[in-house]
């Protein structure tokens, strides 16, 4: 008797546990929801593609020489003015070479008054001799000839002493014009910003070994800020000059721009192509230079299908859910999506012309709860 009632109950629970759920109503107040039946819709696929807004004037910072890059001074996102220091390239051999030839400068310069004394003072003792013969001639105890050649002997010093003074001056220019040069080399380790702007690129970190014209920074200048997109070919093919496209900052703030510059085809590795974009006159948000956009492309013709607003969804474990109304009662129906579009999304699976769907205050519902919208 005992084992058949136990068989019967457990039959009992096995056809409890099987039978279908129904959404029970709560007694609860009923709480009010934003939502909206849902119809086939026009809906044209899109993508994002992102990438940082830039200058319309923008270039590379590259050094003019090889050397490792011992300082950073700036970020992406960071203003520089113009002249103002970006980084430092340490080459040894430059900088020694700079170093020694100054030295040598210091050196010729010294040896070139050393020099101009020396022969200054020959010339003073020829001239010394001059007088004395002059003297002893006066007195008889010398001859014209004697007076003339302690003549010539003043006009040989002075020849030697100019011939001196100017070798060695050439040789100071000369030792100059290396160090000058050597100096102009040695101060291209300090790279500088060539105008004011924005830096919306850092390429390289510090301890890198760089080669004369590797890129370091990119900078923009603080004039119309516009965004190079890449994408794949079929893609930019399909879009069109002064096209609108739907764009969106970090912060969501959305905003349209306009494309003014296309090339289908300019990566030979990847088949992307470009689009340069600008905003829309008189929108009401603008782009700054190093904000980051993203760019909805359309993928594909428009069709016909069900979309709802993305922050309708409901995301569990993988799985997407949508909450839908019948008879002012919650229902929690799960869904299969597709591709988005500007904040909206396709349902393929799931959702039926007609259906009510909750847009708005998913968060604060459950399955069962009494609705009012």
């Amino acid at each position: 008797m005992f084992v058949a009632i136990a068989g019967i109950s457990g039959t009992f629970l096995f056809f409890h546990n099987t039978s279908p759920k129904t959404v029970v109503a709560n007694s609860n107040p009923a709480k009010k929801v934003i939502a909206t039946p849902i119809a086939l819709s026009e809906f044209l696929p899109e993508n994002s593609y992102c990438a940082f807004a830039v200058g319309k004037n923008r270039t590379e910072i590259t050094p003019e020489i090889n050397g490792m890059v011992r300082q950073l001074f700036k970020n992406e996102g960071d203003l520089v003015r113009a002249g103002e220091i970006l980084a430092i390239i340490d080459d040894s051999t430059i900088s020694a070479n700079a170093r020694g030839l100054a030295q040598v400068s210091n050196n010729a310069k010294k040896s070139a008054v050393d020099t101009e004394k020396l022969y200054d003072q020959k010339v003073d003792e020829a001239k010394a001799a001059l007088k004395k013969i002059e003297k002893d001639f006066d007195n008889g105890n010398a001859t014209k000839k004697d007076v003339f050649l302690a003549e010539e002997s003043v006009k040989s010093a002075r020849r030697t002493r100019d011939l001196q003074i100017s070798s060695t001056r050439i040789q100071v220019s000369e030792i100059e014009n290396q160090q000058s040069i050597a100096d102009n080399y040695a101060q291209k380790q300090t790279i500088r910003a060539p105008f004011s702007g924005t830096i919306t690129r850092r390429h390289i970190t510090i301890g890198t070994f760089v080669i004369a014209g590797t890129p370091l920074y990119s900078l923009s200048a603080l004039d119309t800020a516009e965004i190079e997109i890449s994408a794949p070919k079929n893609i930019i093919e399909k879009l069109s000059i002064n096209q609108e496209i739907f764009l969106t900052k970090e912060n969501s703030i959305s905003t349209i721009g306009l494309i003014y510059a296309k090339s289908a085809f300019t990566n030979f590795a990847n088949q992307n192509g470009i689009i340069r974009l600008r905003t829309k006159e008189n929108t009401s948000h603008s782009i700054s230079i190093g904000d980051y956009i993203c760019a909805q492309l359309p993928l594909e013709n428009s069709k016909k299908a069900l979309i709802v607003p993305e922050n309708a969804l409901l995301y569990e474990f993988g799985d997407s859910f949508i909450f839908i109304i019948q008879d002012k009662i919650v229902h929690k129906k799960k869904v299969t999506v597709g591709k988005t579009n500007a904040g909206q999304i396709e349902i393929v699976s799931g959702l039926e012309p007609g259906n009510i769907v909750i847009t708005e205050g998913i968060h604060e519902i459950h399955a069962g709860d009494t609705v009012i919208y």
